[in-house]
């Protein structure tokens, strides 16, 4: 239960430093992936770590399916 609970405080960080200090908007939030290697390396720089959209806690949570441990598994590799 606490590494889920570190999992969403680590995508929330990651949303929020987005969308304050580079101004990401809904839509190119939504479009965040690794190979944006710009944006990689000012996440790991600033906040040291980096979580594609599609792995973010609350992506996972609303993607209509049920969460699962994998969903975490695969979004550390």
């Amino acid at each position: 239960m606490l590494g889920f609970i570190f999992y969403k405080y680590l995508s929330d960080k990651e949303e929020k430093y987005l969308k304050e200090k580079i101004y990401f908007t809904d839509e190119e939030f939504k479009d965040l992936i690794e190979a944006d290697t710009g944006t990689v390396k000012n996440c790991r720089k600033n906040i040291a770590y980096f979580i594609s959209y599609e792995n973010l806690f609350l992506s996972c949570i609303t993607s209509g399916t049920d969460f699962q441990i994998m969903n975490v598994r695969t979004a550390s590799k």
